[in-house]
């Protein structure tokens, strides 16, 4: 019987590491990644007995292509820091048969992946000597999939509270299963000549310590997660209350904002239902000419708050949404002079990296 190992990290491009290449390292095969131009090929690599990608119900067929799938992760994902991908490296038992890690592998899978919307990309590796290692590894997707089949939120605050939930009904499981056990073993002690009695309770006893020894394990796999030992849960627990104090001001804010949004935009149809149709080309001629130049200020502005937070893509989104509810055209890109190009704000280099580069 192999030891249990199981190994979990994150797949981060802000630690150097690219899932396309970790993707193909798995499935010993050839994968090309758009995000840096790099084609991963380990198509020599021995040992892959079993390749497959799992998807939730509302993901798009094509993605049980690794290539493709892991393609729409790379693409959502904008940041140069950006989590891609949980990786799990599992040891499986020798003497079962490459079937019965099929079987337990789609279980965990489902139960803790695809029926929670994330998809799997699931690889079983025996290397040589054949029964010497078994393993399997195993990469989910961060973001999980809403009914639609489009990527939701990646909300660091849903994930810790769900951990902690879980840590505290593990715990105060563990607690009850104990207070139960030491009470069966004081019952057993007193059973004298009940031998049938004392039988059935001893059966019970070793019952409740399985249970007790698979508990602590998943007590000890949620710390883990968790980065932390159970001196730390409070911590833990200070930090989620403050994520839901923030998302509470955020959310707030946002609904403030909202409802400014709709009164300015009210106001703006009424002053421009409000011109006489034979102003009403002169007015929005000018009007369009002076767009371009607001828009700049308004960057200007974002970035002046946000400085290398600031995403124009964001921005271009947030112009869009607004142009297509007052039924506005886009405003045309157009080359800008270098005096223009001069005062637009440039997202720069942090000190550090400058230093990293120039070296």
């Amino acid at each position: 019987m192999n030891y249990f190992h199981l190994e979990a990290k994150v797949v981060s491009r802000g630690a150097g590491r690219s899932v396309m290449a970790a993707a193909a390292y798995a499935s010993c095969s050839r994968l090309y990644n758009d995000y840096d131009g790099l084609t991963h090929d380990y198509t020599r690599k021995q040992g892959c007995l079993y390749s497959e990608v799992f998807l939730p119900q509302y993901a798009p067929e094509e993605w049980k292509d690794r290539q493709v799938l892991w393609e729409a992760v790379e693409s959502v994902e904008k940041t140069k820091d950006s989590r891609l991908a949980r990786e799990l490296v599992v040891a499986l038992p020798s003497e079962l048969s490459l079937d019965d890690w099929k079987g337990m592998l789609e279980r965990f899978i489902r139960e803790h992946g695809t029926d929670l919307g994330m998809c799997a990309d699931v690889n079983i590796h025996d290397p040589y000597p054949p029964g010497h290692n078994p393993h399997s590894h195993i990469l989910f997707t961060m973001r999980p999939l809403d009914k639609h089949g489009k990527w939701q939120a990646k909300t660091q605050k849903e994930i810790l509270s769900g951990i902690l939930a879980e840590y505290k009904k593990v715990k105060a499981e563990l607690k009850t299963k104990t207070v139960e056990k030491k009470e069966l073993i004081a019952e057993q002690k007193n059973c004298g000549i009940h031998f049938i009695r004392a039988s059935k309770l001893g059966e019970q006893i070793a019952a409740l310590t399985e249970d007790l020894e698979e508990l602590k394990f998943r007590k000890s796999q949620l710390l883990s997660r968790l980065n932390c030992q159970d001196s730390g849960i409070a911590s833990q627990d200070k930090k989620v209350k403050e994520m839901d104090t923030f998302l509470g001001k955020l959310e707030q804010q946002h609904i403030t904002l909202s409802e400014q949004k709709e009164k300015d935009k009210q106001k703006f149809l009424e002053i421009r239902n409000g011109i006489a149709p034979e102003n009403q080309d002169a007015v929005m001629e000018e009007r369009e000419a002076i767009r371009p130049e607001g828009k700049v200020g308004l960057v200007q502005k974002l970035y002046a708050v946000y400085k290398d937070k600031y995403r124009s893509e964001i921005f271009n989104e947030a112009n869009r949404q607004i142009d297509s509810d007052l039924q506005e055209k886009l405003i045309q890109k157009q080359k800008r002079s270098i005096k223009e190009q001069l005062k637009a704000p440039r997202q720069e280099i942090p000190q550090k990296k400058k230093k990293e580069y120039e070296r």
